[in-house]
């Protein structure tokens, strides 16, 4: 897995490692709407990075939604979502398999998190 421990730290706020899977919501510079699921690899109190293999759907300052989906507890899925632009792009060192056409993606969150719950299928007819 990369390790993004390498590089400077820019920023004011700890981060903490997380990895849960986010759907990334926006439109391409090519004015075409995408969903794009990816994983998140840390947050802060006020950003979040993710990697992904589709850099070309990405630009600076593009304004996104993020939903970030919370392990499931048998009864309920959840998930946070809230509104985010993109501060930076790191394209991973293409030399390793593992991370072969993997960018990370820096997110400034310009949102509260919203906090979202849904009832299973299966435990709603009960």
């Amino acid at each position: 897995m990369y390790d993004h421990h390498q590089y400077k730290e820019l920023r004011n706020f700890k981060r903490f490692s997380i990895e849960f899977p986010v759907e990334i919501i926006g439109w391409s510079n090519q004015a075409e709407k995408f969903s794009d699921f990816a994983e998140m690899s840390n947050i802060s109190d006020n950003g979040l990075c993710f990697s992904t293999t589709n850099s070309d759907w990405y630009s600076i300052s593009q304004q996104l939604t993020v939903n970030v989906h919370l392990p499931e507890t048998g009864l309920l899925n959840s998930g946070i979502e809230c509104q985010a632009s993109v501060m930076w792009m790191h394209y991973i060192d293409q030399q390793c398999s593992e991370t072969k056409d993997q960018t990370l993606i820096g997110l400034c969150l310009e949102s509260l998190m919203t906090f979202e719950t849904q009832k299973l299928k299966e435990f709603a007819k009960a």
